[in-house]
């Protein structure tokens, strides 16, 4: 300070953990390193990146022999973004090349603190991270230690309404944690970043995952975490009292990004009450309310997987409607995952709590799920009395949004055999409705199930309808219906020759449905790339798409979705001109066809149909044709599994290429689903 005083042109450029205080000081944070995307799986999507440079060339000082081969990208960019940016742990992970693959390094970052020092050879208070962190926080006065502990219990952070609810106690009060923030903020322990939420922007402050871990075990040695970890569950637990009606109303988009940004604390919480049995009816309210937020946001293993593991704890085996509606939105998020018997098996049992308690309206909810899953295992006829038993019952209790949900539904199945309109009907008065009642999530599947339908007639006010369906799912966030509605604005413009158009729709969907992992739409999506890519003419291309979504049909069971991607198969063959092939598929769908009902094949039959009057229109003399004919008469002869295993074999030539031709397929659509309440996303309709 004497010498800033004294020399007037003198400039000093300082690092320190906090600000010196000075007059005329100005101050610039530096941020982490950048780091990979964990997902980043190529060597040139990485090489450039900071953490990445850095890693390497300190891998390459432990262990001269280091290589980064490509399958290990993967691994080195989890590390690197797992360690957040941060130098010393980057450089300390590094030096544990020489005794560990990257692979193992990875896996051992569970509990980041034992691998990032230099073992016990060197002690030298850098030579560690735990080192540094326990100077940093021996600095710390007591409060500010107390409170640097007790943040430790956030996952992802927290902001400051959340912190005074749950880390007051002991040293330090309301009126004081914005002080004691600041000063843990000045000396570089808590990071701050600012979130968008209904009330606007808020900030929310943050550990480093490091520093989180260190802090987590001080504050197991001060024996104030289990205290800590109940008031934590349940002050998420009443912040989602406010939350649930505004998930289920006009409200949604603009409280998502809130619930979004405590994402990880809501998972904490959950798990925490499948572990201590304490108030088990706030508990539900709160796994009720997370599992909606799953379903709208496509969160679907991690969700399920929550509340799966809470139904199971032993407090949680009382049969209250609390547990009903968990149970609802786990059979939600299971049918999401293409799990329809794991759906069925949670609604049933809702169903069956609902009943013995006179809950008539969560049964019209259980009743209308047990309609998808018949749906989904082509019982047409139960799926149609469910659906119908539910709406008379909704029409009773005069219970508006299983209405609306179940108008919907009943126009899936109408499109499903082909009425297109009274399909039109059944949505335009579900999408009225919803329009009514606010429920945008059900609007924006009920646009693109209409848009679906009006496509057979009005190409151009279907495109309309199925964009307003996209704004309206990106709005929400609804990844799932998004993939929907621009998988099928993407049809259009490839039945319309616009192949440029239809690219990038058909392509963003399928990205959405992997990143959600519904798999069910991922199949689908195949099946539009596939045709996509027979509208290009790169056939082998299309069957390896359509051989790709036929393996997902198979895994999941799904024999509806495994016929239809067999048509697609054959007509990759006579596409490539492989004819006797694509004859042989045919028989073995025709055989197929008659294990399901009439009304869920007229659409098969008549693509077989057609397809194979295209072979044999193709059949140069009349010993040829003959030849085609038996060829689909020996198709007819093969079992499932034998017509699986020929239809996944590699692209063969027999034959002399043909002209493509354009096809004709059986379209998904999508039904509405109740879950943890009456509005819960639609999952799809076959």
């Amino acid at each position: 300070e004497r010498l800033l005083r004294s020399c007037s042109g003198l400039r000093i450029l300082a690092t320190s953990r906090r600000a010196l205080g000075l007059e005329g000081e100005y101050v610039v944070p530096l941020a982490p390193l950048p780091v990979p995307d964990p997902g980043a799986s190529t060597m040139e999507s990485i090489a450039h990146i900071e953490t990445v440079r850095l890693f390497l060339d300190r891998a390459a000082q432990a262990e001269p022999s280091f290589r980064l081969r490509p399958e290990h990208v993967e691994d080195l960019a989890d590390v690197c973004a797992r360690l957040e940016g941060m130098p010393l742990a980057i450089e300390l992970a590094a030096s544990r090349i020489r005794m560990l693959s990257l692979a193992q390094i990875r896996e051992r970052l569970t509990n980041l603190l034992p691998v990032l020092s230099r073992g016990r050879a060197r002690t030298e208070r850098h030579d560690s991270v735990r080192a540094t962190l326990d100077w940093s926080y021996e600095q710390l006065a007591p409060e500010e230690q107390a409170l640097m502990r007790r943040l430790s219990i956030f996952s992802g952070g927290c902001t400051l309404e959340s912190a005074e609810s749950v880390c007051v106690g002991g040293e330090g009060e309301p009126a004081e944690m914005l002080d004691l923030l600041t000063e843990l903020v000045e000396v570089s322990l808590v990071e701050t970043a600012r979130s968008t939420s209904e009330s606007g922007q808020a900030v929310r402050y943050r550990l480093l995952e490091t520093v989180r871990q260190y802090a987590g075990e001080r504050l197991a040695l001060a024996d104030e975490a289990t205290d800590l970890r109940l008031r934590h569950r349940d002050h998420f637990a009443a912040r989602c009292e406010g939350w649930s009606p505004m998930l289920r109303g006009p409200q949604v988009a603009a409280v998502l990004p809130e619930i979004e940004a405590d994402h990880a604390n809501l998972l904490a919480a959950v798990e925490c009450g499948a572990e201590v049995p304490t108030n088990p009816d706030v508990i539900l309210t709160l796994a009720s309310t997370v599992g909606l937020f799953w379903d709208i946001r496509g969160f679907n293993a991690t969700g399920r997987r929550a509340l799966e593991s809470l139904l199971e704890a032993d407090h949680f085996q009382e049969e209250t409607d609390g547990r009903a509606a968990v149970m609802g939105s786990a059979g939600v998020l299971a049918l999401n995952q293409g799990d329809v018997p794991g759906a069925r098996r949670w609604y049933a049992r809702a169903r069956e709590i609902s009943r013995h308690s006179g809950d008539e309206r969560a049964e019209a909810r259980a009743l209308h799920n047990l309609a998808i899953c018949a749906y989904h295992e082509d019982d047409l006829t139960e799926a149609r009395r469910l659906w119908e038993c539910s709406l008379a019952l909704a029409r009773k209790l005069g219970f508006e949004q299983p209405i609306a949900i179940t108008l919907n539904s009943l126009g899936v199945l109408a499109a499903q055999q082909e009425d297109h309109d009274a399909a039109r009907a059944y949505y335009e008065e579900s999408l009225e409705l919803k329009r009514k009642l606010g429920n945008r999530r059900g609007v924006a599947v009920t646009l693109a199930n209409l848009g679906q339908v009006v496509g057979h007639l009005d190409r151009e006010a279907a495109i309309t309808l199925l964009e307003e369906s996209v704004a309206l799912s990106r709005e929400l966030g609804a990844d799932a219906n998004c993939a929907f509605a621009l998988r099928q604005l993407g049809n259009l413009y490839r039945t319309g020759g616009e192949l440029q158009k239809a690219r990038p729709h058909i392509e963003e969907a399928h990205e959405l449905v992997l990143r959600v992992g519904e798999r069910l739409g991922e199949a689908e999506s195949y099946r539009a790339l596939g045709n996509l890519s027979l509208a290009e003419g790169r056939t082998v291309i299309a069957l390896e798409q359509f051989q790709r979504g036929l393996e997902i049909a198979l895994e999941l069971g799904n024999r509806q979705e495994a016929l239809t991607a067999l048509g697609q198969v054959a007509l990759a063959h006579e596409k490539a001109g492989n004819l006797s092939r694509a004859a042989r598929l045919l028989g073995g769908i025709d055989t197929m066809q008659e294990s399901f009902d009439e009304r869920l094949v007229a659409d098969s039959r008549k693509f077989t149909h057609s397809l194979f009057e295209t072979i044999r229109g193709q059949a140069s003399d009349e010993s040829t044709a003959v030849a085609l004919a038996e060829e689909r008469t020996k198709g007819r002869a093969l079992t499932y599994e034998s017509l699986v295993a020929y239809a996944l074999r590699p692209m063969a030539s027999d034959g002399p290429s043909a002209p493509a031709r354009d096809d004709v397929v059986s379209p998904s659509r999508r039904s509405d689903e109740f879950g943890s309440d009456e509005t819960t996303r639609g999952t799809r309709g076959g």
